[in-house]
């Protein structure tokens, strides 16, 4: 985030290259003895006193980044970075950060040696300015300590899955709304398991590269890019899934920050692939929850992050989210995880924070 020194404002969609360039045409000017360029490569090191500036393009992005506030050109890019992805990209960000975060801690609930790299300087800096925004209404924790629910609910569906794919034989998974989800990477599969993630290019884009560099999966993993919101099932159908086979459906951290009609959209078509003898594992806040005082902080302190999850969205997502699966579990059995209710989250949250 800016510091308290800021001489002009960021423009409202910044552009990195266009910063590049800007940096690139400030040293020009100040290698050609330009009088107001040298001057700002002075103001940008006022403890440098009498000495002759530094004339290099690192120390003219230094300049750029400290006349917009920035303590840095790094922060200056992680920030850019933070601002040209969506809201549910950036979210996706900020779950991975938290899984670093987690990762190194003292006394981690899982390890994901793969999430630093993939929540980047942009995914930092989301999760800091989360932190930063929200203030108590995160808890009593630093802002290098992993958010007890994000925690706590990524080793929940870690058990889950792991339990119904070994304990039922079931040998496809299809990730919705994956994000940087790697548990194809750092989880033991049995060995034939067919893994599917679904999710927008926006987010494969940023994932794929990344994961290219690092490791192969343990099991065979495939990216289907589709928007949920939309039809999927093709997709997915194309990269080798059995609609005929029983699967294991993850939807996690996905449905409240979408709007009533597309849950009740992707509950549904689970409806037309999901084959008997399937598996769901799904987080939900009841409609009861979302209008609750303990949330009313919370909320309004995303709101003004820009956050999707407004009160009245999460409402009505929560209201349409356990019509949809009711009916979902009315005409398709599927097997559901043992409810983690938000007492006993709750409970689970406090305790870690407790014990570790």
């Amino acid at each position: 985030m800016p510091n308290d020194r800021i001489a002009e404002p960021l423009p409202a969609r910044p552009n990195l290259e266009h910063q590049r360039k800007r940096a690139r045409a400030l040293l020009k000017a100040a290698r050609a003895e330009d009088r107001e360029a040298l001057q700002r490569f002075r103001a940008a090191r006022p403890n440098a006193k009498d000495e002759p500036p530094k004339l290099s393009l690192q120390a003219a992005q230094f300049v750029i980044a400290r006349e917009y506030g920035f303590a840095s050109w790094t922060k200056l890019k992680a920030h850019i970075g933070a601002m040209q992805i969506s809201p549910l990209g950036s979210l996706a960000l900020i779950v991975a950060a938290n899984r670093a975060f987690e990762t190194e801690h003292a006394q981690p609930l899982y390890r994901d040696p793969f999430a630093r790299l993939l929540a980047g300087d942009a995914g930092m800096a989301l999760m800091a300015r989360m932190r930063s925004a929200l203030g108590s209404a995160s808890g009593p924790f630093s802002t290098r300590d992993p958010d007890p629910y994000l925690s706590v609910r990524t080793r929940f569906f870690d058990d889950a899955l792991q339990k119904v794919v070994r304990g039922a034989g079931i040998a496809q998974v299809v990730v919705l709304g994956a994000g940087m989800d790697m548990r194809a990477f750092r989880l033991e599969w049995p060995a034939g398991l067919a893994w599917f993630e679904i999710d927008r290019e926006e987010v494969f884009s940023r994932k794929e590269p990344v994961l290219r560099r690092l490791a192969r999966p343990r099991c065979a993993r495939q990216a289907v890019c589709a928007d949920l919101g939309g039809e999927w099932t093709s997709a997915l159908a194309a990269a080798g899934f059995d609609s005929t086979r029983p699967a294991a459906f993850l939807i996690e951290g996905v449905l409240l920050y979408l709007n009533a009609a597309t849950v009740a959209h992707v509950l549904r078509t689970l409806q037309g692939v999901a084959g008997r003898g399937s598996w769901i594992g799904l987080d939900l806040i009841s409609a009861a929850t979302a209008a609750s005082p303990l949330m009313a902080a919370h909320l309004r302190r995303l709101a003004e992050l820009g956050r999707p999850s407004s009160a009245s969205r999460l409402r009505c997502a929560a209201m349409s989210g356990d019509a949809a699966v009711a009916a979902l579990i009315r005409s398709n059995p599927i097997q559901l995880p043992r409810p983690a209710t938000p007492c006993n989250v709750r409970r689970t949250c406090a305790t870690v924070a407790a014990f570790r």
